[in-house]
């Protein structure tokens, strides 16, 4: 299902601005909730509550919720955010969930949408690495997402 928001500078300004704690508590609080809502992993909705409450980053947030609304069960799309990387600023435990959730939907996703996701999964997993054995494993398994993209 497709949801059209019109874009405004108003709500850009409010996802941009820096918000004092009894702003970020309930829209943190929000954002968390509508996440387990639409992936039921509490790892992502824990991980949405934090980028909101700690890392005051609302833009990220509303940008990741649209695209959890998009590949989770309910599959509404809210945003034509088509090039943004999901991953961003994620660790591996939390991009293990991540790819749990993705894998889940493989038969709900068309291929070329299940392995760009892949794809990103396994980008963020490479970057974030400092081990050489671990970035080898990696490695493979971007080529091995790219290849079947």
């Amino acid at each position: 299902m497709k949801l059209t928001l019109q874009k405004s500078f108003r709500l850009l300004r409010f996802l941009n601005r820096e918000h004092v704690g009894i702003v970020r508590a309930p829209v943190a609080v929000l954002a968390s909730i509508a996440t387990m809502f639409a992936t039921w992993r509490i790892v992502l909705a824990k991980e949405m509550f934090l980028r909101c409450w700690r890392h005051k980053d609302f833009k990220l947030a509303a940008r990741r919720g649209a695209w959890y609304f998009r590949r989770g069960w309910i599959n509404i799309d809210v945003s034509q955010d088509d090039y943004f990387d999901f991953t961003e600023g994620m660790k591996d435990p939390i991009l293990d969930v991540l790819l749990q959730l993705v894998r889940s939907r493989q038969n709900k996703l068309p291929p070329v949408t299940f392995y760009a996701d892949l794809a990103f999964i396994a980008a963020r997993r490479f970057d974030n690495d400092s081990d050489p054995h671990e970035r080898a494993v990696h490695m493979h398994a971007l080529k091995d997402a790219n290849d079947a993209l």
